[in-house]
């Protein structure tokens, strides 16, 4: 790849919202489980949704799939 094709996918990489957030999440039981995720987006409005990639081999990934469960997406402030 070209440094000037490097640089217009570096440009359009930059104008990717992004963050850091701090996911937590409770199961039927009342185990809890908490992880770093840096891709969060809308997903829609009515009802409103949220998708949050999470690893097949996060155990996290257990407590947002079970029926009943309930989560948390905090966002980490940027230091100003």
């Amino acid at each position: 790849m070209s440094d000037s094709a490097l640089s217009e996918v570096a440009l359009a990489l930059g104008r990717v919202p992004s963050g850091l957030f701090v996911v937590t999440s409770r199961n039927p039981r009342g185990e809890e489980t908490a992880f770093l995720a840096s891709w969060v987006m809308q997903a829609g409005f009515d009802p409103p949704a949220l998708s949050v990639a999470v690893g097949r081999d996060r155990a996290a990934l257990d407590f947002l799939l079970s029926p009943g469960s309930s989560f948390v997406v905090s966002v980490i402030a940027e230091n100003e």
